[in-house]
């Protein structure tokens, strides 16, 4: 599969790099410049030296209250940027405690209307002013030369960092199908990493199955609802990156020529 890599660690689940996913004209993202994870709030000694030897920078789209329940860890020789993705909570996809219980008392009621939810936040995390500006301020990020990599995470690897990887991913052309792929597997790197919906179940309590899996897992329905709301709102994916993440033609192959190797 045409999917990014599962970095081994002890306690920074569902971390991968996308070098090695192949773009439509067959060229490759570069390895060790891409990476994309969990919160690595609770690193073992092993995965410390993992993101010293790996990282250059740790862009982190938590909350300001996430980041208080589990702060990153300070490692030196590596930036730290908090880039907040939401400017308050949203239930099954900021994971703070109160917002996840309010959030699941609802859909205890209604299950069925998770989904519908989830989808309704993945459509408006394309056209929320705050949140575009920060994926924006995210891709010109990426455009800043750097010798390690650009790890970004929020808690649980797959919301908010696995559309900042899908618009990465979609700009420097790797197909659709794997775009998705990719968004998809992290599911399985979850159950890999004890992310898994019986850990929730426990942490949280006995909710519906389907409501838990709507809101803690993630399904093409869900990404494909941000980029069919692209379409809508812009016309196309190059206008949304142009005028949404400002993102020039020619800054886009600059990208392209950072990141892609034949």
């Amino acid at each position: 599969m045409n999917v990014s890599r599962l970095i081994d660690f002890d306690a920074c689940g569902n971390t991968r790099d996308l070098g090695g996913m192949a773009t439509k004209n067959g060229s490759r993202i570069r390895s060790g410049r891409l990476i994309r994870g969990g919160t690595p709030a609770s690193l073992s000694a092993r995965d410390t030296d993992t993101f010293m030897r790996l990282i250059g920078l740790i862009i982190d789209f938590r909350t300001d209250e996430e980041c208080k329940e589990k702060p990153d860890p300070v490692i030196p020789g590596i930036e730290y940027m908090h880039l907040p993705a939401f400017q308050m909570a949203r239930a099954g996809i900021s994971h703070e405690g109160s917002s996840d219980r309010s959030g699941l008392a609802v859909f205890l009621k209604n299950p069925g209307a998770a989904a519908e939810y989830m989808k309704g936040l993945y459509r408006n995390m394309v056209t929320d002013e705050f949140t575009v500006r920060q994926y924006a301020k995210f891709m010109r990020i990426l455009l800043q030369t750097r010798e390690k990599a650009v790890f970004w995470h929020c808690t649980a690897g797959k919301d908010r960092t696995g559309l900042a990887a899908a618009l990465i991913e979609k700009t420097l052309g790797v197909a659709d199908e794997d775009i998705a792929a990719d968004y998809l597997a992290s599911n399985q790197y979850q159950e890999q990493t004890g992310g898994n919906l019986a850990a929730l179940m426990d942490k949280i309590g006995a909710v519906p199955e389907d409501a838990l899996k709507a809101l803690f897992s993630v399904q093409a329905e869900y990404i494909n609802a941000a980029f069919a709301q692209i379409d809508a709102s812009y016309g196309s994916f190059d206008r949304f990156r142009c005028d949404a993440l400002q993102i020039s033609y020619e800054e886009c192959i600059l990208l392209k020529e950072m990141y892609l190797e034949s």
